[in-house]
Parts: structure tokens; sequence; C-alpha cells
């Protein structure tokens, strides 16, 4: 509320409207006039009305302008009111009745609860200040279907709060990798920046809209649910080709595919072998060697700043936040939750975090394992090559601009239709992704570029059947030299 004292009106009000469907419920706010005749009336009076109005300023002057326009939560306040007028106090006066409640603790704890929903409103507020920064224009770069920046947002969000310089433009959405064998590797996200299928999903759950406050350890994301769904992820399996509705492959140039695979991509794709817990590492590429659009990398690698302008990793700020969440929100969860939230950690634990700048040697974007992949296009970790075909071109040969939001899938390119706006229903519009912007860059992985017009179709064919086998893969992992 803009004004504190408007407080009064407000429960007087619903004064009204409960006295309105229940005549004998006792009135004990007309007396009061306004909140200066409350304040006036007697010592008890006084203090009541100081104190509400201690807690109500102090919380409504946090409030930005443009979110003044918040309603205090309808339904706590009716509570509130009806826990301070729907008492049997026949015969007594307005000022007894406050006092009796009082001395029963029950208005006390409905100023603490009063003070509760003030405190998440203010918290919300600083949260739509930070959703409204982000949609103003240049500060945010336009993700499309099947792309978020989880990592820009979420540090925009979480540590805005902490110092203004951190409130830096989001400008390198990604894709959503496949959910097949997540199981079984050893970092996640497209630059290999954490080892916690948790966290990860809190993380990101953050990063496109889900609130988090770092005082009262409270947050909108549903963990034990999304614990449930990382429950059936584990039962993906890597799409077979479809051969019945697209045709069986090509046999003859799947053999001479193969070939090719094994001479050009099973060095890199082909993960590196088992750390100590039994999971698998992947090849790791520097930006420069992968050549691929580095904002995804580097802008995870960026420090934030603290309120007297010192700066921590971005790795180590997530991490002590989420691990401090996760601690908190298992300790309500039931037995069976927390037994599950181990078994999802089994191989994880402890959690890590990692600025892949000062353990790796540079940003880095991981060499993924490449069965099913022919289903997931757009390519590349942003999305920024519409098919397979046009990823074993030259980069100056790929498509600057093409549609995504088309379901027609080309089984010979290996990527859905993206030359026109047509989109499989009236209500969904085409986003037209600009590889020229940076963070939608389409550049590197000029691995196979080479190929013949021959070879490079073979390619395509071989990748079509190609198996990852990797329980044949159990050598131990080790880490390449400094």
């Amino acid at each position: 509320m803009k004004d504190p004292k408007e407080l009064l009106g407000f429960l007087k009000r619903l004064e009204e409207q409960v006295i309105s469907t229940n005549p004998d419920e006792p009135s004990l706010l007309a007396k009061f006039k306004n909140f200066d005749h409350l304040k006036g009336d007697g010592e008890f009076g006084a203090g009541l009305a100081s104190h509400i109005l201690q807690r109500v300023k102090s919380a409504t002057t946090a409030i930005k302008t443009d979110a003044e326009h918040l309603a205090l939560d309808a339904e706590l306040l009716e509570k509130l009111a009806k826990d301070l007028l729907a008492k049997e106090h026949s015969g007594e006066s307005p000022l007894e009745a406050l006092e009796d409640t009082l001395e029963h603790s029950h208005l006390t704890d409905d100023l603490a609860d009063l003070e509760s929903a003030l405190a998440d409103i203010k918290y919300r507020a600083a949260f739509l200040k930070v959703r409204a920064w982000l949609s103003e224009p240049g500060n945010r770069l336009p993700a499309g279907y099947g792309r978020a920046d989880d990592f820009g947002t979420a540090r925009v969000e979480l540590f805005a709060g902490w110092n203004k310089k951190n409130m830096v433009p989001v400008n390198a959405p990604v894709s959503t990798p496949q959910l097949w064998n997540v199981d079984e590797y050893a970092w996640l996200h497209w630059n290999a920046n954490t080892n916690s299928v948790i966290q990860r999903s809190i993380g990101e759950s953050i990063g496109v809209g889900a609130t988090y406050n770092p005082k009262t350890l409270t947050t909108s994301v549903p963990i034990s649910k999304q614990m449930h769904v990382e429950e059936q992820i584990l039962k993906v399996l890597p799409p077979q080709w479809p051969g019945e509705i697209f045709g069986k492959p090509d046999q003859k140039k799947v053999a001479a595919g193969r070939t090719i695979f094994e001479e050009q991509c099973k060095g890199c794709h082909t993960p590196a072998g088992r750390d100590e817990k039994g999971l698998l590492e992947f090849n790791l590429l520097t930006v420069k060697e992968a050549g691929t659009d580095s904002l995804d990398a580097t802008n995870f690698d960026r420090p934030v700043y603290k309120a007297d302008d010192s700066t921590v990793g971005f790795a180590v700020s997530i991490e002590t936040l989420l691990t401090e969440l996760q601690t908190t929100q298992k300790k309500t969860m039931s037995d069976a939750d927390k037994s599950l939230m181990d078994t999802l950690e089994a191989k994880r634990s402890p959690v890590k975090w990692r600025d892949t700048m000062t353990v790796t040697g540079g940003p880095v974007y991981p060499a993924k394992p490449l069965e099913g992949t022919w289903s997931t296009g757009p390519f590349l970790h942003n999305g920024s090559v519409p098919t397979m075909y046009h990823l074993l071109l030259p980069a100056d040969q790929r498509p600057k601009k093409f549609f995504v939001g088309s379901n027609d899938f080309d089984p010979e390119k290996l990527g859905f239709h993206y030359e026109t706006d047509e989109t499989p229903s009236k209500y969904l519009k085409a986003f037209e992704f600009d590889a020229t912007v940076k963070g939608n860059f389409n550049t590197g992985h000029e691995f196979g570029t080479d190929l013949s017009e021959e070879d490079r179709m073979a390619l395509l064919e071989y990748l079509k059947t190609h198996k990852d086998n990797l329980d044949d893969i159990q050598n131990k992992f080790v880490p390449p030299a400094e």
C-alpha cells in the first residue's frame, strides 16, 4: 500500500465484509475513525499503532514506485482481520478485546505473518524490477524456441541485489541438450560446469523465472517434483531412426560414412574415460579450438561483484547459494524424497561447480556423444545451425538467418525445415534466428567441412545409425597435462 495508514482502512473494509455476511461478529475497528485516532486511544493503542506503522512503513518504503500497485495478499489480510475481529468479546470495549488478544499472543503471531508477507512483497517487487530491466531493449537477446540463457538470467536475478554491476546483458541463450544418458555424464551443461543434477535443475528454474529469496531460503522451484521428473529422465533412451517413416538408411552409404566417422569425428566425440566414480568425462575444447560462439562459456566465468566492489567467482557464488537452498529444502521433504535425492546424487557427492577459466585453463565446450543427435536440431550449443548438413559446411556457407518453429523434418539434411515461416499451428509464430548477432554466431566446428558432397552425405547417412556403446568405455580418465 502506498500509504501505511491505508492498512487500517483496508482492515476496516474487510471487517465490514465479514460482518455483512455474519452480523453476530463483533466489531473491533469501527471505533477507530482513522490511524491517528487509533494512536491516540490510550497507551496500548499508541504502542500498537506505532508497531504496525513501523513494520508496514519499513517494508512499503522499500518497494519501487512502479510496483506499488501490488496489493497485499488479500487472503493473508483477511485471515489477519478475522483473527483480530472474529472473537467473542461480548460487552468488552474494542481496546480491551485487543489487549486480551495480545495477551494470548494471537496479535503477535498475526503481525509476524504480516511482516513476512510484506517482506515477500518487497522481494517480489525487486524481482519484478529486475524482470522489467531484462525486458528493456538491449538487455536480453531473444532466445526463440528451445533456448534460454539460464545462467545469464540467474546472475542478474540473484546478484543484482549485491551490486548493480551484476546487471549485465543476458546474451548467450543455448539450446536444450539431449537428455538420454545424462546419468552417465560426470559434468553437465554445455560448458561442463557442474556435476549436480539437483542444483542444475534448481538453477535453471531460477534462470527462467522461478523465485528465490536468499534471506528466507524459500523458493517457488518445486524441487521434489523436479526430482521425480529427473527419475523419469533416467529412462529416456536415444531415439532410433524411424525407417518406416523416413526410409531405411542406405547401407552402402552407411559403411562409407562409418569410415569417415572413425577418421573425422570419433577422436573428439568418444568420451575420454571414466572418473573415480565411474562417470564419463568428455573431451573438452577451448573456445579457440572449437571456434564456436564464445559467450556461453565466457559469461559463466565472469566474476560476481560484491557490495564493496570486490569479486568472487560465479561458480563459487552459485554453489554456495544453491547448496544452502538444497540443504534447507531437504529438511522439509518426506523420507522418500530425501532418499530419492540421495540416490540421484549418489555418484555426484560432493557437489561441484567450476569456473572453467581457472580449472581447465580456459572456457570450454565438451564434445558430446552423437547417438541420436540427428534429432536435436538446430545444432551447436546455441542452436545456430539449422541442419547437420550445414554443420558440415564451412561457416561462411551456413545460413545467416533461418526460421525456427516447423515440425517438418528433413531426412536427408537431418534437421527441421527452416526456409519459410510455416508452423504447425496458426497460434504458433515462427522465430527468425539471426546468426549475425554475437551470442547467435554460427561459426566454428570446422571439422569435416572439407569433405566432398558424396562423403558428406555418406557421413549423414551413418549418423542415422550411430551407436555410442558407452558401456564399452571403461578406461580410467586421465586429466590432460597442464
